[in-house]
């Protein structure tokens, strides 16, 4: 995958993911310590902050066009960091949530030059998704309705489709069922109005029954990726380190959704926790850390020393960002997660220590990412 070839766009997708992940530090601080909504904090902003900053480089890309009008890109990042400015400080934000929203969907609908197919109907009805919560969350709606949207509804189906571009592509792989996808992202999308419909009714046994389906859809997505890293031989092997961190995080996704739909089914919520801390600090992060690891040196590269092929030495990208960065990340935040969600309800000395563990196991990952990103605008 190349990168486009604009450097306000390369720059507002770099600043738009560490500026996310500096927000998710932040969440699980809050989480750590019990200061604040951390599961708004990471909904809200650090979420829609890197998924959107991601796609401002890819989807121009899968459209195989030059990006335009890539100056929205940095508006949608100062609409965004002045809504937590605002959502701090304990002034109104949701307008400016819902107008950074408007600005992205701007973005993707301009740079729509052919008719979408593939992968590229995921972006789109993720980002549609997105819109609609912004939405929920300025009428004031119900909480549980906009987080789930954001997180089913945008996350998941953006996660889904970028998974089935950047897997194949990082283990030079023809991607399995690469026909049938539209039959997942029909099913994925119904069940996901259906899910939504039954948390606006606020009736478990509805959200129980079509929280299956919802983990139905995140076993199809896990079995095609399986199926594409085992396409010749039979066997999983020789993982680049990007793809690691997607299936310890597709492993956390099910596990985590699992838990929800359980705890839904049996209308006893001692493990929410559980559910909603795996999916934000342990799948979306072990997720995004595999992406960050793939994307932000790929992007700094381009920059600075893509035209430099052939007159001199250029490192590679994983000479710009040492896969054992993105190694003990992993390590040291799965530790961190586990300890502190076992131990959140009884043991809070325990919690703090956890919690602190895995922020700093986030942050040392960001401080690399912000390194590397700072590179690009030095060059």
């Amino acid at each position: 995958m190349q990168a486009p070839q604009t450097n306000v766009l390369l720059g507002s997708t770099l600043v738009s993911i560490v500026s996310g992940l500096f927000l998710l530090a932040f969440s699980a601080f809050q989480w750590t310590f019990g200061l604040g909504d951390h599961v708004r904090t990471a909904i809200l902003f650090a979420v829609p902050l890197v998924v959107c900053g991601a796609l401002f480089q890819i989807y121009p890309t899968v459209q195989k066009a030059t990006p335009r009008f890539s100056p929205l890109t940095w508006i949608y990042f100062s609409v965004m960091l002045l809504s937590f400015g605002a959502y701090a400080s304990g002034f109104r934000y949701k307008e400016l949530l819902l107008g950074a929203s408007v600005v992205f969907a701007l973005f993707i609908l301009l740079n729509t030059r052919k008719v979408p197919s593939g992968t590229e109907v995921f972006f789109l009805v993720g980002s549609a998704f997105y819109v609609i919560s912004a939405f929920m969350n300025f009428r004031g709606m119900n909480p549980f309705l906009i987080f789930h949207t954001t997180a089913v509804g945008f996350l998941l189906t953006v996660v889904f489709g970028a998974l089935y571009i950047l897997v194949p592509m990082l283990q030079l792989r023809q991607l399995a069922f690469a026909k049938h996808l539209w039959m997942h992202l029909t099913f994925h999308t119904l069940v996901t109005v259906d899910f939504l419909m039954a948390w606006r009714l606020m009736s478990f046994e509805h959200i129980y029954v079509s929280g299956m389906f919802i983990l139905a859809s995140a076993l199809i997505a896990c079995f095609v990726i399986f199926k594409t890293l085992s396409a010749e031989g039979g066997a999983v092997k020789g993982l680049d380190p990007s793809v690691q961190a997607f299936v310890l995080a597709l492993f956390v996704l099910i596990f985590s959704l699992t838990v929800g739909v359980m705890s839904a089914g049996r209308k006893s919520f001692d493990l929410v926790s559980l559910h909603a801390n795996g999916l934000i600090f342990g799948f979306f992060f072990f997720l995004v850390a595999g992406a960050v690891y793939h994307i932000v040196p790929l992007l700094v590269w381009w920059k600075l020393y893509a035209t430099k092929i052939g007159s001199e030495k250029v490192p590679s990208l994983k000479e710009l960002f040492d896969k054992r960065i993105l190694e003990n990340t992993l390590l040291v935040t799965l530790v961190g997660l586990l300890g502190g969600v076992l131990s959140e309800a009884s043991k809070p000395f325990l919690h703090w220590a956890f919690g602190l563990i895995y922020t700093g196991g986030l942050l040392y990952f960001v401080f690399h990412s912000a390194k590397l990103t700072l590179r690009f605008f030095r060059g």
